[in-house]
């Protein structure tokens, strides 16, 4: 039943997101453990998601940005890194607050909801700049698994993978896309310790 409720709040909490407020949204994140919810998809369908991010940085930003959903989660960890110049609050992105539990407490960490193409094109550049033209892409970690569950207020489905290079290792989540194919959803795991 209390995972019902929380489910239930944090399916709000999203929905309550994509109103074009312009107010910084608090986002309630579920504490890591054995229940993680991850619905996993086919071998083929992974690999052909898998290849497209690996055409997509061959091309650099502009084919990283062909990847994107209109409606963009950017965690903290690439909103960080992304230039902000000439963007816009509450037209280009809206503010996002998530709170990441760690022990003793949680750390309050700043992202975005980026829903313009302007918008789509800086965290596209940050991303390339962040992963260059050849990076790893592979599945996640069951340590960034548990990582990714302990940030995010939904359940997590394929297909999803890890762009690692330069240090970084950034969660590239196709599954939260209503398409499945549009990648809605990034996050840098590399600076986040739990």
């Amino acid at each position: 039943m209390k995972h019902l409720l929380l489910a239930a709040i944090a399916t709000f909490a999203m929905a309550s997101c994509q109103a074009p407020s312009g107010e910084n949204i608090g986002v309630i994140t579920p504490t890591p453990n054995n229940g993680i919810r991850y619905k996993r998809h086919s071998a083929a369908g992974n690999e052909e998601t898998r290849q497209r991010i690996v055409a997509a940085f061959a091309a650099g930003p502009g084919g990283v940005e062909k990847l994107t959903d209109d409606f963009l989660l950017c965690g903290s960890g690439c909103w960080s890194r992304t230039n902000k110049s000439g963007l816009e609050a509450s037209t280009d992105y809206i503010p996002a607050t998530s709170h990441t539990p760690v022990k003793g407490g949680y750390v309050t960490r700043e992202g975005a909801f980026v829903r313009t193409a302007k918008g789509r094109k800086a965290v596209s550049t940050a991303l390339s700049q962040m992963a260059g033209i050849r990076p790893t892409v592979r599945p996640l970690t069951q340590s960034e698994l548990e990582t990714l569950w302990a940030i995010v207020p939904f359940d997590l489905e394929d297909p999803i993978f890890v762009v690692e290079a330069k240090g970084h290792r950034v969660v590239f989540d196709f599954g939260s896309s209503k398409s499945k194919k549009d990648l809605a959803h990034v996050e840098d795991l590399a600076g986040i310790k739990l």
